[in-house]
């Protein structure tokens, strides 16, 4: 059996003991920066991959997945792929909401894969500005769960750099959709915290939402270790500090991580100290130099 394949499966198989739901991600996860032959191929390796998991899991396991958007090729593929599982899945993610109208598409073209439940994910300017008439379409398609994707949602407003969760910026624009969503009562799902080692600052991540007054809330982790933290974290932390400082030099931070982005072979880059750099960032970056260079 192939290792990697077998690595993922005991994930899934110690995540679901746990009570956590492993996502598998066929979008962002696998858009590999200036090279789309390179994803493309990506996706189709990703898309047999995702068969032989599900085969290895043949009863319902909490393992589901984020498929493309509606507006590309791969939606179609990843369509088509999941037609052909044979499984219960726990659930589907539904990428870059826009609009009542893209989540009834998305629902049209999903409706027959079996599945525990959907996920509407809310990441970019348009979706938050038509909040109101996603939430209720979701309510009544019985969608009860949206998640919120920084990365994408900072990157369409043209934010340089995208704020970090210590940021105030990222929180203006948090702490209102949360709230808006427990008032119409769905569950808030908040973004993956991008320091991946450091618990603490993951807690008081945390702590800071519940002291926000949100007790109906999940969130999104990207190793085991931040899953099993987030399982067991209480309600003593350290508050969460709040900086609103952006960098004194905005063009040589954006340089900096470009080329830090570049010096890995994969879609993201981590740090040598354990920071997740999504190609948002990277994205973000080689737009805010364009703009420089056309003042």
């Amino acid at each position: 059996m192939n290792n990697e394949l077998q690595t993922i499966s005991n994930i899934v198989s110690r995540n679901g003991k746990r009570g956590v739901r492993t996502i598998v991600d066929l979008e962002d996860s696998l858009e590999i920066p200036g090279a789309p032959e390179q994803t493309a191929t990506s996706r189709v390796v990703a898309r047999e991959k995702l068969k032989s998991l599900f085969y290895m899991h043949k009863q319902h396991t909490m393992l589901g997945v984020r498929i493309n958007h509606i507006s590309g090729k791969d939606f179609e593929l990843d369509i088509k792929c999941l037609q052909q599982l044979r499984i219960q899945l726990d659930n589907l993610v539904l990428p870059k909401v826009n609009s009542a109208a893209e989540l009834q598409h998305y629902y049209d073209a999903v409706k027959n894969i079996s599945c525990d439940e959907l996920i509407v994910l809310l990441e970019t300017v348009e979706g938050l500005q038509q909040l109101d008439e996603i939430m209720a379409l979701a309510k009544s398609l019985g969608i009860s769960k949206i998640h919120f994707g920084h990365w994408d949602y900072f990157l369409s407003n043209d934010r340089y750099p995208i704020p970090a969760q210590d940021c105030t910026t990222f929180w203006e624009v948090v702490a209102p959709l949360m709230h808006t969503l427990a008032a119409a009562g769905f569950t808030y799902i908040h973004p993956p915290v991008n320091r991946l080692t450091d618990f603490q600052f993951l807690s008081a991540v945390i702590n800071h939402i519940r002291l926000s007054g949100i007790t109906n809330f999940g969130i999104s982790t990207l190793t085991n270790g931040q899953s099993k933290h987030a399982l067991i974290n209480t309600h003593i932390a350290d508050p969460l500090v709040l900086v609103s400082a952006e960098p004194a030099n905005k063009l040589s931070h954006a340089l900096t991580l470009i080329e830090t982005f570049q010096s890995s072979r994969y879609s993201f880059c981590i740090t040598d100290d354990q920071v997740f750099v999504a190609p948002h960032e990277y994205w973000a970056a080689k737009k805010y130099i364009a703009q420089c260079s056309n003042k």
